[in-house]
């Protein structure tokens, strides 16, 4: 607060003048505080408005992130029920045998190319190693 000093008691313009100062004064000072303050809550509640925005945003992508970690849970957990299905195929299939589909169903696609020739397979070494004879006919 300002203190009010009264310099000249004697004179009653002197004191009138002096109190009329101090109300302008005061009044600027209110004006100007006033004035502070609204542009403090301009700031304020653009500052809200965009906090307000930013929460959502958060919202929505920790939504998603826990939409997403739930997914790859899923498929950690289906990744090691089909690799437990594999493992128990492989006690159930012979080798040679899938390898003997694979080579006949190669040379009925390559008799479909309409070339007359017959592609045979012979698996029978050991060391299986397969070769690979083109016969005509």
């Amino acid at each position: 607060m300002t203190k009010i000093e009264i310099t000249d008691q004697k004179h009653p313009s002197n004191i009138a003048q002096f109190m009329r100062d101090q109300i302008i004064k005061c009044t600027e000072k209110i004006v100007w505080i006033s004035e502070l303050d609204e542009q403090n809550l301009k700031v304020y509640n653009m500052l809200s408005e965009k906090i307000e925005a930013l929460n959502k945003k958060l919202d929505d992508y920790h939504s998603k992130y826990n939409s997403l970690r739930k997914t790859v849970k899923r498929l950690e957990r289906d990744v090691g029920t089909q690799k437990n299905k594999l493992e128990d195929l492989n006690e159930y299939v012979n080798r040679d045998t899938v390898v003997n589909l694979i080579y006949e169903v190669l040379s009925m696609f390559i008799n479909k190319k309409g070339k007359s020739s017959f592609y045979s397979f012979d698996t029978s070494d050991s060391s299986e190693k397969f070769d690979l004879v083109k016969m005509r006919y």
